[in-house]
This record gives structure tokens, sequence and C-alpha cells, in this order.
């Protein structure tokens, strides 16, 4: 880990060698973001750790010995790229939250994009024609 300081400000988060640094090591946007895992303690030598998931199939890996800090970071994150219709999502103790693609029933060539948060072993999705949720135990999934 090289530490950074980091900005999360109007969709776009961004990192720097400290904070008196003017020019970001860079950075990514909210849109770009496909998936926020949060890991168990000590994953990753820190005691917090969580990573982003880009568009282009980039890992960035940030931690913090400070649980708060991790959880204001994360919660921030998740609710600057989840949007509005999908925010109850934001309010489950979620492992992992993102966005994913999916055939629609009727239209298989149309790809639609919905919403989903782990908890566990239950799957929370938002899809993009319904106003609720749907929730999968993936203990009990034999096909999806």
């Amino acid at each position: 880990f090289s530490r950074r300081w980091c900005v999360l400000n109007d969709g776009n988060f961004s990192y720097y060698e400290s904070d008196k640094n003017a020019t970001p090591n860079g950075g990514l946007k909210m849109k770009e973001i496909v998936c926020l895992a949060v890991n168990p303690p000590e994953t990753h030598g820190y005691d917090h750790t969580f990573e982003l998931y880009s568009d282009a199939e980039r890992l960035y890996l940030f931690g913090t010995d400070n649980p708060e800090t991790m959880r204001e970071w994360v919660k921030s994150i998740a609710k600057s790229f989840i949007p509005a219709g999908a925010e109850d999502l934001l309010l489950k103790d979620f492992e992992r939250i993102g966005r994913l693609r999916y055939k629609d029933r009727l239209n298989r060539e149309m790809s639609r994009l919905g919403w989903f948060c782990l908890v566990g072993s239950s799957l929370h999705i938002r899809l993009e024609e319904h106003t609720a949720d749907e929730t999968i135990d993936l203990q009990k999934l034999l096909e999806l």
C-alpha cells in the first residue's frame, strides 16, 4: 500500500500523493464503477479494506486502520454511484454492491441495467422494470 489522499467530488473519485498536491495520481468517475466490495478484516494487511471495480476491468484497493473512516468512505462512494431508484440497497449491511447487466425476458437481444447488493448469502437485486427488490437465497439456488 502507498499512502494517498483521497477526494470524492462531483462524481469523481481522485487520489493524490498527499493533501499538498494539486494534481491527482489517478482516479475514476463514479459512473465507471461496476462494483464496490468490502473485505473482511485483515484481508490485505490492513484492518479495513475495500475494493472498487471499474468498467475497464481495473481493481482499485484502499485500506485504513479506522473502521469508522472506512464505513464513511464506503457509504459515500456507494451513494454516489447507486441511482435514486435503487438507493434502498444502501440501507443494507452489504459486502458487495454494484450494477449488473441482464437480458430482458421478452427481448433476449436487449441488455438491461440492474443493481445488486450481497449480504451474506442473500443477493438483493433491483431490476430496471421493477420498483421493489428481489431477494435470492444463494444457498438454495440451483439455477440462475
